[in-house]
C-alpha cells in the first residue's frame, strides 16, 4: 500500500513539473473569474492531522481577484482507517472548513503552477477515541491543465500545516510536513 501511495505522489509531482514546463500562450479559462472544483486526496507520507489516514473528499470555490491571485473558500471530509502498535484498527472521520489565497505562477495558458496558503478549521472522530478539534495553516502547490473550454484539472500536493488541535484534555500545538496529492476537476463560469 505504501508503495502504491509512493508511486502516486511520485507520478503526480513529475507530470506537474513537466506540464509546469509548456508555454503559457493563450487566454485563462474562458476568462471567467469563478470556478467551482471538486475532488479527492489521500495522505501518502507523513503525519496530516486534518485527514490522518484515507480518503480526503473536498470542494472548493475560486475567485479570482486579479490574473494571478484568487480567494479560495471550502470544505473537506475524510473518512479512514487507523492502526495503533498492538496492530488494532479503528475507524475514524472528520469535517472541515479552510479560506485563503492562491497564487499562480506561470501566466495565464493552457498550464498554470500555483502556490497556496489557508486557514483550516474542522473535527475529527474516531472509535475508541476522544473527538479532536483542529485549527491551522496549511500550504502547499498545484499544476492546472485545462481539458476543454472552462473545464481544468488540478493536481496538487498538501505539504506543511502548523496547527493546534485539542481533543478530552489533551491539547498540541504543531508543525507537521506530509505529502498529501490530491486531483479535483474545476468547472468556470
Amino acid at each position: 500500500m505504501r508503495a502504491m501511495k509512493m508511486l502516486t505522489v511520485g507520478a503526480m509531482l513529475v507530470a506537474g513539473a513537466a506540464s509546469a514546463q509548456d508555454e503559457a500562450a493563450g487566454s485563462s479559462v474562458s476568462g471567467s473569474r469563478l470556478s467551482v472544483g471538486a475532488g479527492a486526496g489521500f495522505t501518502a507520507v507523513g503525519n496530516n492531522p486534518g485527514a490522518a489516514s484515507g480518503l480526503t473528499p473536498r470542494a472548493s470555490l475560486e475567485f479570482l481577484l486579479a490574473d494571478d491571485l484568487a480567494l479560495v473558500a471550502g470544505a473537506f471530509g475524510n473518512l479512514g482507517v487507523s492502526w495503533d502498535e498492538t496492530d488494532d484498527s479503528s475507524l475514524g472521520g472528520g469535517l472541515g472548513a479552510n479560506v485563503g489565497l492562491r497564487k499562480f505562477f506561470s501566466g495565464t495558458g493552457p498550464t498554470r503552477l500555483s502556490v497556496h496558503g489557508l486557514l483550516n478549521t474542522g473535527f475529527r472522530d474516531s472509535e475508541g477515541a476522544d473527538s479532536t478539534i483542529n485549527f491551522g495553516v496549511s500550504g502547499g502547490f498545484a499544476v492546472d491543465r485545462q481539458l476543454i473550454e472552462a473545464l481544468t484539472l488540478r493536481a496538487g500536493v498538501e505539504v506543511v500545516n502548523l496547527g493546534y488541535s485539542r481533543s478530552a484534555g489533551n491539547k498540541r500545538i504543531g508543525l507537521d510536513l506530509f505529502i498529501a496529492p490530491s486531483l479535483e476537476l474545476r468547472l468556470a463560469f
